[in-house]
Order: structure tokens, then sequence, then C-alpha cells
């Protein structure tokens, strides 16, 4: 499956149909450890429901007005959350900006009747604070006698070439899944005080979600789905992203010849600290491949949290080092280093005597391909000579190839001679002779 990373600034929530003012943020976070209550204002939310009963697909708006004696309440980041029949407390379901003498308004549509409340998490200046319920009741027009159960699974899993980690999950009901459902992304940091809102996305046909998620820190995410009248909602169990450990790498050298050999090394870290004794795996794609990383080697970081690894690639080959998560020791990807292996190249030269003097042609071809905006030397040995003088140097065309006119000197051999560069080895074509 092709998987959709679904940003925060483009993500829906379950209960929000259009959502254009919607600002979606990561978990909030208490105010400051250093201030204390008696700093603190005593802050106000009040709630209330534009519409308090809507039809099933309507919506209603949520309004309200966050109060901050003696400091400006416009510009703080305030929660959502919702509640539905059968779900034991809140959820996040959507965050948004107090706007003007603190407004907040944020427009919803429940799929069923569904309680409403706000949540500040307080600032430096502002104590936390939690408003009154408004309930927007949905009129359906027979309710079943008992609402069918639910299940929601979550996993985390790493994808991609950075391995980006990603929260999946699945919504099914008496074994069927359940597709085009709200299913809401919620996450925790250690130094939160309650759930916050990521984002949310409907179910696929296979009753599948999908979330791309990019913590700063250790992280915990759950999935949860409010309900219908005909469905009972749903919440998964956790899964923890946790901080991954820092991976240096290079590659010395960085240019081989074929045959050659060189030295992958890295340095694993952890806040700063060496991590000694983390399990290392060396991983390996040749330089334009799009095929999966291969494991090639393993390793375990020495006690300044170094370890390296000894290569002979017989082509141009990325590398990337990955630390395996063990006890105490976090995760962790380098970025790429290359080690580049010089290709074999190829001068062809023709000779021949025309009215203006003898003229020499050339073509050079590396890697299979004629290479163009090349250096080529023409070099000649004069008869009773045994040395080779450079007689000019020509920069080769769009088709590799480049051309010398000499005066013609009877017996007189002539060669072309090609530097190399850090992608190509050094050639000399064969001989002519005027």
């Amino acid at each position: 499956m092709q998987l959709t990373i679904l940003r925060r600034l483009v993500a829906s929530t379950a209960v929000v149909a259009t959502a254009a003012t919607l600002a979606v943020v990561p978990t909030l976070v208490g105010g400051s450890a250093s201030a204390t209550t008696a700093t603190r204002a005593d802050t106000s939310l009040s709630i209330r429901a534009v519409k308090p009963a809507v039809a099933p697909g309507k919506s209603s708006t949520i309004r309200g007005r966050l109060a901050v004696p003696g400091a400006d309440p416009a510009g703080r980041n305030v929660l959502l959350e919702a509640r539905t029949p059968g779900t034991p407390g809140f959820i996040p379901v959507a965050s948004t900006t107090s706007g003007t003498y603190g407004k907040l308004t944020l427009k919803v549509t429940p799929e069923t009747t569904t309680l409403y409340r706000w949540r500040y998490a307080g600032a430096a200046d502002a104590d936390r604070a939690v408003s009154g319920v408004a309930r927007v009741r949905v009129r359906v027009p027979q309710h079943p006698a008992v609402r069918i159960r639910t299940t929601l699974s979550v996993r985390l899993k790493q994808v991609g070439p950075q391995d980006q980690d990603v929260v999946r999950g699945k919504l099914f009901a008496r074994g069927m899944p359940l597709g085009g459902r709200w299913v809401i992304l919620v996450s925790r940091t250690p130094a939160s005080d309650g759930w916050g809102f990521e984002s949310a996305a409907r179910t696929d046909g296979r009753g599948r979600v999908v979330f791309g998620v990019e913590p700063e820190g250790q992280t915990a995410y759950r999935l949860a789905f409010l309900g219908t009248p005909k469905l009972r909602p749903a919440r998964s169990a956790r899964v923890v992203v946790r901080t991954a450990s820092e991976v240096s790498i290079s590659a010395v050298p960085g240019v081989i010849d074929p045959g050659g050999s060189s030295t992958v090394s890295g340095v694993v870290t952890s806040s700063g600290a060496a991590t000694p004794g983390a399990s290392v795996t060396l991983l390996a794609r040749k330089v334009g491949s799009s095929a999966a990383w291969a494991a090639e080697q393993t390793g375990t970081t020495a006690a300044d949290g170094t370890v390296s690894f000894t290569v002979a690639p017989e082509r141009s080959t990325a590398y990337r080092l990955r630390v395996t998560h063990s006890p105490g020791v976090a995760r962790g990807t380098s970025p790429i280093a290359r080690v580049l292996v010089r290709a074999s190249s190829s001068l062809s030269i023709r000779g021949r005597t025309v009215g203006e003097g003898y003229v020499v042609d050339g073509q050079l071809r590396a890697a299979g391909a004629t290479r163009p905006g090349r250096n080529v030397t023409l070099q000649a040995m004069s008869p009773g000579s045994t040395a080779w003088e450079p007689v000019g140097v020509d920069v080769t065309n769009g088709k590799g190839r480049v051309h010398f006119v000499q005066a013609r000197v009877a017996d007189t051999q002539y060669r072309l001679v090609y530097d190399g560069e850090a992608r190509f080895l050094p050639t000399v074509s064969g001989t002519v002779v005027s």
C-alpha cells in the first residue's frame, strides 16, 4: 500500500466537516514550572452550541470565550474536546487559537449526539481552565436498541528511505472493516497534563487509517473513534515514539579505484553523550538505485560510541548506519555516505592526412557512455625520440569527440591521454603515425 502521509495543516477532525480556520497544533503543554498559581490569573472558559440539535450530516458551531483577567486572552491555543454516549472520558478533537477578546469558534459535524467542552492548558500568566459542557443532539429517526461494538487497533511502523514514523490503525465491527469513518489521532508527551489533538482522517475501504508523525521527543499516540447512532465508540491502545539516537557517518576515502576499499565509520550519541554497546547495522544500496536498503554488516559501538566497517564495493554504493533498539538504547538512523568506485574509461583514435596537415580524432567513453566536457591531451613522439610530449589540449564535444590538426611531420607518433577524475579512471589511446 502506498502510504499517504497526512499533514497536520490539511487534516480534518472526526467532528469537523470544513475546518478552514482550524489550527492544528502539537500537544499543549502546561505553563512554566517556575510559575505558581499565586502569580497566574484566574482563567475562565465559557461555551455554547449555536444549534443544540441538528439533522444527520448537518453542522453546528461551538462558541466560547477565554477570559484572562489582567492579560490579553487573544492568541492562545485552546482544545475542543468531545464525548459521545459510551465514551468514558473526553477526547481532544480539534484545536484553535483564541481571537480578539478571547473569542473561540469551531464548526462541528457530529455523527451522533455529542458533548463538547473547551480546555486551556494554561501559561506563565494564566491558570488552566476547563469550560462547562455543551450538548449537540443529532436527530435520528430511530435509534437501535443495541449499538454495535467496534474495535480499533493501532500499530507504529517506520517507512520510506528516511524511516519516517507512521501510526496505522484499523477499525472493525463484528469482524468487518468500517470504511469512511472518522478516526482521531491524539498524542501526549511526558511533560503534558493530558492528551492533545494531532490529526484526523477517514478510514479507507478496508477500515485502515494512516498518520505520519514527526515528534521532537518521546511521545505517546492513540487512536479514537467517537461512534455513531448505530456504532459504539472505540479507543485503541497506545504506542510510543521514543527519542532517537543521534548517528553520524563518514566514508574515508570517499572515492576508490576498482578493487580498493574504504572505511565507513560513525558515532552513536544520545543527548550529547556517547552510547557504548549499541548494536549497529550497516545498510547499503547502489548509487542511483531505488531498491530497498540491504543489511551488509553488523557491529557494536565501543566505549566512546564509535563503530566502523571496512567495505570494498564493486560499484558506487550509498551507506547508512542503523541503531537497533535495545534496553537503554534508542533506535536511530544516520544520514547517507557514499563510496564512489571510479569507472573505467577508453579513448579511440584515428589519424589521417589532409590538405592542411595531419588530423587526429578521438572519442572518450566512460561507464558505457560518451563523456562531453572533458579535457583530452594530444601527445606526440618525434622520430628518434623516446619521450611523449604534449602538443595540444581539446575539450570533448557533446558526443565525447576531440579534434586536432597538426603540421605533417613524417613518422611522428600520436596518442590521446585522459587524466581521469573523481568518477572515472585515466586512460590512454592507441597510437597513430603520420
